[in-house]
This record gives C-alpha cells, sequence and structure tokens, in this order.
C-alpha cells in the first residue's frame, strides 16, 4: 500500500452544521413556549444564523487541518487545528475496523470508519474516526481488514454466499429491539411517555416536548436504530475469524478474532427472561460500536442460544454443576433490603401526611401506592438476586450469573482476567462465605464483575486458578488479547 492521504468527507462540515440548527431552534423553541413569551422570527433567525455560521467555520477549521495518512504498516492522524497533535496507528496492534452509517451517513451517502487497539480505554470513543464516501470507506475497510486478519476478501460482495450459522428473521430482529433493552430503560420510556401524555391533558407545553422527547430518545430512536443495524442479520465462521454481516438498508460487515474475545455472555432481560428467551453477546476488545458490544445471537429461546454457542463460541461454553446461594445468603441479603423496603414505605407515608391538606385524595392515594409498589419491587428485587445468582467452573472457564430482575451469564477464561479477588463483610465472614470480583479488560475500558454470595472455598478456587496456571505453564499469551 503506498502512502494515501485522506481527509473527512466535507458533508460532515454540513451534518455538523445542520445539527447544531436544529438544536439550538428546539431549545429556543422551547424556552419561548415554556415562558409563555411571544416568538420574535427575526431575532430567532438571527441567533441562529450567527450560530451556525460560528460552528460552519470551527467545522471547516478542523476539516481542512485535519489529516489521516495510511502508510504501509501504520496509519497516520495529524490534527493542526489549535494544538498539534500526531496519532500512529499500527495496523496490527488494531483490534477492529468498524463501519458506522448514521443518519447524516445515510443522507449524504458517506460510512464513517472507527478505528480502535487493542489498549483501548474505551472503543465508543476511538482513537481515530474517518468519514468518507460509502464505497470508498469500503475499500479501505476490507484493505486494513487483510492486513489485520489476513483475509484476502476484496469486498463485502465476495462471502455473501456463506450461510449462517444460524437463522434470524427481520421478524425477530424488531422484537430484539423492543424487549432486549435493559428493563429500567423501558420503563423510564413509559413513564416518560405518561408525562407527555399528562402534559398534553393539562395544557403544558413544556411537559409535553419533554416527556415526547425523552420518550423517542429513549424508546423509540434506540428501537428503529436496532431495526436498521441488525436487519438482514447473517453471521459465520472461518477459522478463528467471526464475521456479523447485518443492515437493513445498506449492509455492514464486522469481524474479530475470537482470540480478541474476553468473555461471552448470555443476556436476558426481564420479559425476555419470563418467555424464556436470551441474547448472545461477546465481549471483544476494542471492538465496541455505538450499539454496544459484538451481537452473537439476537432473542430466541435459550436452548437455541446455548446449541448455538457451541457452534459459533465452543471456546466458552461450559457445563459444570451449578452451585446456588445458601439460605444464609437470603439472610444477609434482607439485612440491607428490608430496612431500604421500610425506609422507602415510611418516607412516601410522611410526604403524604405532609401534604394532606394540600392535595386531593386523589395524589394522595398516589403517594401511598408510589409507597407500597417502590418497597414491594425493592424486595422482589432482593428475592431475585437470591434466585438468579449462580456460580460454576470448569478446567479452563467459568461462569458467573448476575443481575436481579435482567440477568447475565458470564462465560469467563481464566487466561483473560486481570484482577481476580474475593471479598467477605463482617456478616459473610461469619458464616465463611464471600463475594468474587473479577476485572476484565473489555470493549468499555475494565469491567468490574461481581458474583453473589457463596461459600469461600468455593469462590477463592478463581483467583488460586489463575495464578496456579501461570505458574505451571498452562497460560498462553499467544491466545489473549
Amino acid at each position: 500500500m503506498t502512502d494515501s492521504v485522506y481527509r473527512n468527507h466535507f458533508t460532515t462540515i454540513i451534518a455538523r452544521t445542520l445539527s447544531a440548527v436544529i438544536f439550538i431552534s428546539i431549545w429556543i423553541l422551547y424556552m419561548t413556549f415554556s415562558n409563555e413569551e411571544e416568538l420574535k422570527v427575526e431575532y430567532f433567525l438571527a441567533v441562529v444564523a450567527v450560530l451556525a455560521l460560528a460552528v460552519f467555520c470551527v467545522s471547516w477549521r478542523i476539516w481542512k487541518l485535519t489529516t489521516y495518512t495510511f502508510t504501509d504498516s501504520e496509519l497516520v492522524v495529524f490534527k493542526n487545528t489549535v494544538w498539534k497533535a500526531k496519532v500512529e496507528i499500527r495496523y496490527d496492534r488494531m483490534a477492529s475496523v468498524q463501519v458506522v452509517r448514521g443518519f447524516w451517513n445515510m443522507i449524504f451517502g458517506t460510512s464513517t470508519l472507527k478505528f480502535n487497539v487493542n489498549s483501548a480505554v474505551n472503543s465508543r470513543n476511538a482513537e481515530a474516526t474517518l468519514v468518507l464516501r460509502k464505497d470508498l470507506a469500503d475499500e479501505l475497510r476490507e484493505t486494513i481488514n487483510n492486513r489485520m486478519f489476513g483475509k484476502f476478501t476484496t469486498s463485502i460482495q465476495e462471502d455473501t454466499d456463506i450461510p449462517s450459522m444460524i437463522r434470524v428473521t427481520n421478524t425477530e430482529v424488531v422484537i430484539h429491539s423492543l424487549l432486549g433493552q435493559p428493563t429500567w430503560s423501558i420503563v423510564f420510556s413509559l413513564l416518560m411517555l405518561l408525562y407527555s401524555v399528562w402534559g398534553l391533558a393539562t395544557g403544558s407545553a413544556g411537559n409535553f416536548i419533554i416527556g415526547a422527547a425523552m420518550f423517542v430518545f429513549t424508546m423509540a430512536v434506540p428501537v428503529v436504530k436496532v431495526i436498521i443495524k441488525y436487519g438482514n442479520y447473517r453471521i459465520y465462521r472461518i477459522g478463528d475469524t467471526i464475521t456479523v454481516h447485518s443492515g437493513l438498508f445498506v449492509t455492514s460487515r464486522k469481524s474479530f478474532k475470537v482470540g480478541k474475545v474476553n468473555s461471552a455472555r448470555m443476556r436476558s432481560p426481564l420479559v425476555p427472561r419470563m418467555l424464556g428467551m436470551c441474547t448472545l453477546e461477546a465481549e471483544v476488545v476494542g471492538a465496541m460500536d455505538d450499539m454496544g458490544i459484538p451481537l452473537i445471537c439476537p432473542l430466541k429461546k435459550k436452548a437455541v442460544v446455548r446449541d448455538f454457542m457451541k457452534q459459533i463460541l465452543p471456546e466458552f461454553y461450559l457445563e459444570e454443576e451449578v452451585i446456588h446461594q445458601g439460605p444464609v445468603t437470603l439472610g444477609i441479603m434482607a439485612v440491607k433490603s428490608v430496612p431500604a423496603a421500610a425506609v422507602w414505605l415510611a418516607a412516601s407515608l410522611i410526604i403524604r401526611d405532609v401534604y394532606a391538606d394540600d392535595l386531593d385524595s386523589i395524589w394522595l392515594n398516589v403517594i401511598l401506592i408510589i409507597g407500597i409498589a417502590g418497597a414491594a419491587v425493592i424486595l422482589a428485587y432482593m428475592a431475585s438476586r437470591y434466585r438468579v445468582r449462580t456460580f460454576s467452573s470448569g478446567e479452563k472457564l467459568f461462569r458467573i450469573t448476575r443481575g436481579g430482575f435482567d440477568i447475565a451469564d458470564e462465560y469467563l477464561m481464566y487466561d483473560r482476567v486481570q484482577i481476580a479477588g474475593v471479598s467477605s463483610g463482617p456478616i459473610q465472614r461469619r458464616y465463611g462465605l464471600g463475594t468474587l470480583r473479577i476485572m476484565t479488560l473489555s470493549s468499555v475500558g475494565y469491567r468490574d464483575i461481581r458474583s453473589g454470595i457463596f461459600p469461600m472455598d468455593v469462590i477463592a478456587q478463581v483467583p488460586e486458578t489463575v495464578i496456579g496456571r501461570i505458574r505451571d505453564g498452562r497460560y498462553d499469551y499467544r491466545e489473549c488479547p
């Protein structure tokens, strides 16, 4: 590869300017209507025009003075805007080159390339991003991937005939987009929807706009993004490289080495768990994008996902005896949860009593219901944490089931563990119990994974095994990221 110099596509300037205009306009309109003031069109247009011009000038300077040079061995990013900066990224240290196609990309026919390295502290914020015309971005990504993975395909179209290892319909993608979100996110979105309806019913434009905007950005937008990104989903594995094809309108491809997978996760939010469904995700160092960590399988029946895991990631499949938390653990949890529920209920009753003369009986009953429901949720969460948290271990890997309403089965290899330790509080020590704490290098930096409460002799074997594999030579650094 001869040295090639690129700049971001010029439409990045237009996209930033239009985004600023939209944001400024919404903010001015909201402030005007919420204060019940008259909108002065000439002042409004003048302010928007001045700020848009400022954004355009700054964006143009950044575009003009930022270059990306691709040499035979590395990517060199040079910035000379306010301060000079030069970033050199070797191809053999890159973890992934990802394609992101947001709203403006689709409008202008461009793609955003994200270059992540193995040591990324947070690969959401990639070490370098480059916006190019879509066909040029695909060609450049293929060239870099050839050097990273040793694959010599020249275009995405060449391997479209390779069958997917699991059949995923677009209907299943829609279900995944709706139910695959964390339960707290769905609850918050529904509350915002109710808030907007309440604002509309009471004639409060400000409350309606806030509630509707929050619902759109927390529920509608994520659902649409997931459908667009994972439509026409296809996945396969060749050797030690996993490739994911997806895209409802435009096909994108993501490839990563199995050696860069730090853990596999079977995740099940509350509603899918009640339906016996879960997703399969892989924690790949440096391979996170704007949608989260790589999705291996969308929501399907848990038995189907487990069978697929044997095929796509057999290195992380574990079938060992499952250890559950003991009865004493429930008592330890109750020491925290029962007082918390009592305080919540008591606070609600006090508030209800304080405002008894100022509020209608309907609102007093609402406060009472919130108090009772909140206390019930705290106790139910405690009971769920006690029931679902388990632990199991094998020769090369172990599994931690964590969560409460939403649960996740984390499959981790001993050789991928960065830090392992066991902690035990005053009450836990009395009964010989403790909590396992694991830290691994993930796509968002270091992840802190904590187990439930188990006998010390059971969970202490994890840090002992990690050190033991290093000492006796079973640890192989070549298999780790």
